[in-house]
């Protein structure tokens, strides 16, 4: 878990130097997540979702931080109090402190595109992947880590691809010819296989980005999970119609 301790080490620097220990933060579910009724629980840590992500949301001072996550729980307190969470062992505690991360430095570094699309967006980005394959690769084998419909079909109609996910309820899904592969028996095969990987920012919520650093092959990031562990460990990454 040494990335955890290094995102904490990272955080607590910036509060520091910044006299933020005091301000009160909040994280909320987002109202618009896919699992509605989730806004009618009063508990701190939501019940786990089976694999399936919603997605939290902090708001400091005009500016948002996001993280997508089967955890999902929410938090009001001061940032010198999110230094105390256990996001090496606590998966609900990680989620918090993931998403009040990518607030922090939206904040503080005004990065971009720190908040998930919406509409149509999600097609439209799905072809700006492929715009951006299309640029800079050619006869590459894909793998994208995560389930996301409209990247699938985009790329699938071009490229040889293959998903995995740790969604049970997605595992053998066929998507346009795609079988959505289980994301931990699969996995050596798929990384054996693949020329590209798409990973989701997502992997940085369940911890499984271990898996996905210092690879030998072009690896690029993708959602606003990750946007502020992006910024500060120069990971390459797309996330072509999220917003500021």
């Amino acid at each position: 878990m040494i990335i955890f301790h290094r995102l904490l080490d990272i955080f607590k620097t910036e509060i520091d130097i910044n006299h933020l220990e005091n301000e009160i933060i909040t994280v909320k579910c987002e109202i618009s997540n896919p699992f509605k009724n989730i806004k009618t629980f009063k508990q701190q840590n939501f019940p786990m979702l089976n694999g399936k992500e919603i997605t939290i949301e902090c708001i400091f001072r005009g500016h948002k931080g996001q993280a997508s996550t089967s955890f999902p729980a929410t938090f009001n307190g001061t940032l010198k109090e999110i230094l105390h969470l256990d996001i090496c062992s606590n998966s609900y505690d990680r989620a918090i402190f993931i998403a009040v991360f990518n607030c922090i430095t939206s904040y503080l570094h005004h990065i971009p595109n720190t908040i998930h699309c919406q509409g149509n967006s999600p097609n439209l980005c799905a072809y700006k992947f492929k715009e951006f394959i299309s640029k800079n690769f050619s006869n590459k084998n894909i793998a994208l880590i995560g389930y996301h419909k409209e990247i699938i079909t985009s790329l699938s109609s071009t490229y040889p691809v293959r998903v995995l996910d740790l969604d049970s309820e997605l595992i053998n899904d066929n998507i346009d010819g795609t079988i959505i592969e289980d994301g931990i028996s699969n996995f050596s095969p798929v990384m054996e296989w693949a020329d590209i990987i798409l990973c989701t920012g997502s992997t940085l919520s369940n911890g499984t980005i271990v898996n996905f650093l210092n690879l030998d092959i072009p690896i690029f990031f993708y959602g606003t999970t990750i946007s502020g562990m992006a910024y500060y460990f120069n990971l390459p990454r797309l996330c072509f119609e999220s917003k500021n």
